[in-house]
């Protein structure tokens, strides 16, 4: 074989490692379930303003669950579609895009607080379109701006964390992390556009205490390679009642389809009372 038929091969194989497979498996698409109507809604706020991207299930039903995906995911993700598909049977559902991602405007730069206020943006819609409960259902990094959003007040009546982080991760993560570096074109690729410049943090541990006496329920899926089961003890550890621990033997990161069935029967049950 000659040496840029070699040198060809392994373009390749780096490029099917490291940007193809990942697009095409972790980052895929899906078409949203039938029903939900698309709508835009603006975020003003100190992390600048966004054109969110929003995904409505209406029914008339005076309670709705807002689902908040992960960092490099979308209410497109797969594990994020079958769980509207689901919800839809038993609330009226929202889903959005995080800023930077999917089909909404601006940037992601890593901030908990700044998903936390495109949340709130979403949970002030719903109040005055005339919804009497509201209630988080955050994954991964969106499980982390929901528990920051009710921790600073955002009038919501339950949150449920699947697989928050309770630190940093990674690197790029940290508060120290200022530039995404080689980071920024591999996300731009996957769907996600990250910002110049980073404001990571603060993270669940510094206020998931704050949260009560919003209700609170935290899963930590068994089979998670990213999100390890500390951060989940830790954060129920440090979290005031009402709070709840969920173990979901076979579930994968930032999937709530495994625990559905509870997670629905926790919600009437900490919504009923209210």
């Amino acid at each position: 074989m000659k040496r840029w038929h070699k040198a060809a091969l392994a373009i390749g194989a780096v490029a099917g490692a490291t940007v193809i497979g990942p697009r095409l498996l972790w980052f895929r698409r899906h078409p949203l379930p039938e029903g939900f109507v698309r709508e835009a809604l603006d975020s003003e706020a100190e992390y600048g303003d966004v054109e969110l991207a929003v995904a409505h299930y209406r029914t008339g039903r005076d309670r709705l669950i807002i689902v908040v995906h992960g960092l490099g995911k979308s209410m497109n993700s797969p594990s994020i579609v079958a769980t509207l598909a689901a919800l839809r049977d038993h609330v009226d559902v929202v889903a959005l895009d995080l800023a930077g991602h999917g089909q909404s405007s601006g940037e992601c730069v890593l901030s908990p607080p700044a998903g936390a206020a495109q949340i709130e943006s979403l949970v002030k819609d719903a109040r005055a379109s005339g919804y009497r409960q509201v209630a988080l259902l955050g994954c991964s990094f969106g499980a982390a701006a929901s528990i920051r959003a009710a921790a600073q007040g955002v009038p919501v009546d339950a949150v449920v964390a699947v697989s928050s982080p309770a630190v940093p991760l990674y690197s790029i993560m940290s508060r120290g992390q200022r530039s995404p570096g080689l980071w920024r074109p591999w996300a731009w690729l996957m769907g996600t556009r990250l910002g110049y410049e980073l404001d990571p943090g603060p993270w669940p541990i510094n206020y998931v205490a704050d949260v009560a006496p919003v209700p609170l329920l935290i899963i930590h899926s068994g089979w998670d390679t990213l999100v390890p089961r500390e951060h989940s003890e830790t954060l129920y550890a440090v979290a005031r009642p009402p709070k709840r621990f969920l173990d979901v033997p076979h579930g994968l990161h930032a999937d709530p389809l495994p625990a559905l069935d509870a997670i629905i029967a926790w919600l009437d049950e900490v919504m009923s009372v209210l």
